[in-house]
């Protein structure tokens, strides 16, 4: 591969509003084939109306964890700190305990660490109960890319633009 020939190392990054496990399967098995995956899971899988046993989830985020394994080399995972959504429910059974159970369900299975941007809790502001807002763009690339980075030893001063100079950009939907 040309890239490859040139030092080029690939990153595909899924992330989509709203999206389940389930969904980032599917997106995976639409990606193309690169060196480095990273899926940001929201969790939005708890807070759906339509309310699917822990089975059912850990069967998805396996599937997703499988999907992302054949597309890229090295998957990374990052599940935000259910800290970040105060207004969600914070206990054992809501929320809180479910997201983190998915963090446990994840890391047992990649053998990986899964980046939650702790760090970044207060930082990164919501538009609503648990959707960053726009407002912080610069602020949410940098946490999710951060400790990407971070894995190579690069610091993300050296690789993220000033998002402020940026009047827009454009996200591909697979």
């Amino acid at each position: 591969m040309v890239l490859h020939s040139a030092g080029f190392r690939l990153l595909w990054m899924c992330v989509r509003p709203g999206a389940k496990a389930k969904d980032f399967s599917i997106m995976w098995g639409k990606a193309p084939k690169c060196d480095f995956g990273l899926t940001i899971y929201n969790g939005n899988d708890f807070t759906s109306k339509d309310q699917v046993s822990e089975n059912e989830i850990q069967a998805h985020l396996q599937s997703m964890v499988d999907a992302s394994s054949v597309k890229c080399g090295t998957p990374f995972f990052i599940c935000n700190d259910p800290k970040f959504f105060p207004r969600l429910d914070q206990s054992d059974s809501g929320f809180r305990g479910r997201m983190l159970r998915a963090i446990d369900f994840l890391e047992s299975r990649t053998q990986r660490t899964v980046w939650q941007c702790s760090a970044y809790v207060g930082v990164a502001k919501l538009r609503d109960a648990q959707h960053f807002s726009s407002k912080c763009v610069d602020i949410v690339v940098r946490m999710y890319v951060q400790d990407f980075l971070g894995e190579f030893g690069l610091n993300a001063d050296n690789y993220i633009p000033d998002m402020k100079s940026l009047h827009s950009f454009s996200v591909r939907n697979v």
